[in-house]
């Protein structure tokens, strides 16, 4: 069960959501087997956390009607004999897609499988029991919201319970640290995939203007997105331009080879011209043996960069996705996102001094800036406008191309987004029903500052690590967590105190500015 569960993981974390999903599903009904002495092959507690994954694993693909097919196997098999089903995320999981699949059936005035069919009232119980017993603020969440819906409906409210919230007793970092955790859910936009896969990143900012963009767009493209080859399928491109490159200078260049699901350091290689070349040459022999989720991202490396006491950095921009829809979520209508960018975020710097003399083996320590990666510093973006001014560039210039080439990327994603859901009819599917749970979203930028002080994106976090390291970055990830509520709260007039807020948290000042996508 151990390895099932780690193979299933493993494949998860690669994107490989399908493989995943059925890996996971493997295990739940092998684990659920009885023994030679019968009794259970695994506990329930792994059964329910196998059931669980396989779902989130269907619902990131939007495939509604998997999930639902994984939790209600789990449901009536806890059921069976007169059992009850107790793990709280399973049934308050199982209640939000039950809920989902009633208003997408609204939407779409589908008939139901009878075989599958349970009524709204059922799946609103469900996230009335998730709501009191889970020690996790989502499914209290959840509930406040649909309770409105129901509301508005007329359908019948289960028995109610005097609620006391968990979370009021939680210290501030561990109520931070539950809402955090929201990041994570399944039900954020199953096309964030196009800002977390590097390969699927960059076709996204490189559509050309035959899907529309303007000239301008696009050289606003070709100047904040480093030069970047698919391979092993523009083998043959990057070989020309490398070329180019040599006509003109003799000096080594270096790239970076960035695995499709690469996160932190994990999954990215540096390489020279002529490594980059036979890497390229190598895999296009064997292209026909290869799938497209072996394809990785070459990316030529900034360069030079601006350092800060002499080394390389990076920084983390956080972003917030609201999604709202129309009448605070108590009817069935539009629905669309708010977008904002929070001022401050984190100065990340490499662990070495930046030395193009340096041999090969210290090239990771002074490029890298992951914050994986080690005893490395960190610091707020007070600090970044200070080295900044320092260097006599203006900080303000520097947001506001920041804020462009977010704003810039964001649209982009908002337009296949709406496109996908023009394109998504049938009720198997998700859409943009989820979009009812008004989970705020925050995704992590990552950009390199070159030389002359502009900002080059490099890759998009889906799910940027909420969880604070040390000192050096708790104020920083605490505050856009915070926020991200606080602003979720006053986008849809629904103001929760089961989630551990109290009116005095929505007087307080917040770091996210609106962008205009």
């Amino acid at each position: 069960v151990e390895v099932m569960m780690g193979r299933a993981n493993a494949l998860q974390r690669l994107m490989r959501y399908k493989e995943a999903k059925q890996q996971f599903s493997t295990c739940a009904k092998w684990s659920h087997k009885k023994g030679s002495d019968g009794d259970a092959i695994a506990t329930t507690t792994t059964v329910a956390k196998a059931v669980c994954y396989s779902a989130t694993c269907s619902m990131r693909l939007n495939r509604l009607d998997w999930a639902k097919e994984e939790l209600l196997w789990y449901y009536n098999v806890a059921r069976k004999d007169g059992g009850t089903i107790e793990d709280s995320e399973a049934v308050g999981m199982l209640g939000a897609v039950l809920w989902l699949d009633f208003v997408r059936s609204q939407q779409q005035k589908y008939d139901h499988d009878d075989d599958m069919h349970i009524p709204p009232e059922e799946a609103l119980s469900m996230l009335h029991y998730a709501s009191e017993h889970s020690n996790i603020s989502l499914y209290r969440w959840i509930y406040h919201l649909v309770v409105a819906s129901t509301l508005k409906k007329n359908l019948p409210l289960p028995t109610a319970k005097t609620h006391k919230s968990t979370m009021t007793n939680k210290d501030e970092g561990n109520r931070i640290l539950d809402l955090a955790s929201a990041n994570r859910s399944p039900f954020d936009d199953f096309n964030l995939i196009h800002l977390d896969d590097k390969v699927l990143l960059h076709h996204l900012v490189i559509i050309n203007t035959k899907n529309g963009d303007s000239e301008e767009e696009m050289l606003s493209t070709n100047l904040y997105w480093p030069k970047s080859f698919v391979l092993p399928q523009q083998a043959d491109s990057l070989e020309k331009y490398i070329s180019s490159l040599q006509e003109k200078d003799n000096l080594e260049k270096y790239w970076i080879l960035k695995d499709r699901a690469g996160y932190g350091s994990y999954g990215n290689r540096l390489v020279t011209n002529q490594e980059a070349l036979s890497y390229a040459n190598n895999n296009n022999k064997n292209m026909n043996n290869k799938s497209d989720s072996e394809s990785v991202l070459c990316q030529k490396l900034v360069d030079p960069p601006l350092l800060i006491n002499g080394r390389k950095f990076s920084l983390r921009v956080y972003v917030v996705c609201i999604p709202v829809v129309d009448d605070a979520v108590t009817t069935i209508g539009e629905t669309y996102n708010k977008f904002y960018i929070s001022t401050d975020g984190l100065v990340k710097l490499a662990l070495l001094p930046y030395d193009t003399s340096v041999n090969n083996e210290l090239l990771d320590d002074m490029h890298m800036t992951n914050s994986g990666r080690g005893e490395m510093d960190q610091c707020d973006f007070r600090f970044l406008r200070e080295e900044i001014r320092r260097m006599r560039y203006n900080y303000d210039d520097l947001w506001e191309e920041i804020r462009q080439v977010v704003t810039n990327v964001m649209k982009r994603y908002k337009s296949l987004s709406e496109a996908s859901r023009e394109n998504t009819t049938t009720a198997a599917t998700i859409d943009s029903s989820r979009s009812i749970f008004s989970l705020p979203k925050i995704l992590g930028f990552d950009f390199i500052i070159d030389g002359s002080c502009h900002p080059m994106l490099i890759e998009v976090n889906r799910f940027p690590g909420l969880k604070p390291r040390d000192d050096s970055d708790a104020g920083v990830k605490n505050q856009v967590v915070m926020d991200a509520w606080y602003e979720t709260m006053k986008t849809t007039s629904s103001f929760c105190t089961t989630i551990g807020f109290k009116e005095a948290d929505m007087l307080k000042v917040s770091s996210l500015q609106p962008i205009d996508v």
